[in-house]
């Protein structure tokens, strides 16, 4: 189990995965755990799950998605629940051929659901991690599809969606990560080029850019109720 409380959220904090009245709930002087902590209590633990998924490894970001889907499943279509066993498979085996199991199963489930995103988290891991084009630093692709995946599990679970989010949306947070995808894990190991447009035309009937969709009180809040088991599910991996 990672220790929360001992990472500092400097190392971790990008104010871009927070809505902007909810950067002033957290200091990047804070410890991740205590950061967890504040977001929560302001309601706004969707917010909470990037920064945990990126504090993790991973693996543990990637099992936590699994688990995340699992305690959706009863929301999840048949391709979603066939993509997160694929996304266990590698975390128990991590390895190359794991990983092209996990991108195939990923593009069959398709990118709208939880499950397809655990799955491409499984296939983008890498040590070390790739990184969104043109960004020599930051989050990692495998950990920014984690955070969809848990992120789309919990409105799923809570019958929430489609539903906008200031500054992110869970639906726009994974089309973004899909849209600047570099490699993914081929079944030889090697990284191959993705064609960022195959998910882009899945997800082309998406809602538009989040900023452009204001969203009451009242959503946040529910959105906010919905993630925070998720978030006690992750601190617990």
């Amino acid at each position: 189990m990672q220790d929360l409380s001992s990472l500092p959220l400097r190392d971790y904090f990008d104010a871009a995965v927070l809505a902007p009245d909810a950067v002033s709930a957290v200091s990047p002087d804070m410890s991740v755990a205590s950061a967890l902590k504040a977001l929560q209590k302001k309601g706004f633990a969707h917010e909470a799950i990037p920064v945990l998924a990126d504090a993790l490894p991973e693996r543990e970001g990637v099992w936590w998605a699994c688990k995340s889907c699992e305690r959706a499943s009863a929301s999840l279509s048949a391709g979603d629940l066939d993509a997160v066993k694929a996304a266990e498979a590698w975390v128990k085996n991590p390895s190359p051929e794991a990983a092209s199991a996990a991108a195939t199963a990923a593009q069959e489930a398709g990118f709208e659901g939880p499950g397809g995103w655990a799955a491409q988290a499984a296939a983008w891991a890498e040590d070390p991690p790739v990184l969104a084009a043109g960004d020599p630093v930051g989050m990692g692709l495998a950990k920014q599809a984690s955070a969809g995946s848990v992120r789309l599990a919990s409105l799923a679970e809570a019958g929430l969606l489609p539903i906008p989010l200031p500054a992110e949306a869970a639906i726009a947070a994974a089309t973004t990560v899909a849209t600047v995808a570099t490699s993914t894990t081929s079944g030889g190991g090697e990284a191959s080029q993705v064609e960022s447009s195959q998910i882009e035309d899945t997800l082309s009937d998406e809602p538009p850019a989040p900023e452009q969709q204001p969203v009451s009180r009242k959503e946040r809040k529910k959105v906010s109720k919905a993630s925070e088991p998720y978030v006690k599910l992750g601190q617990a991996i």
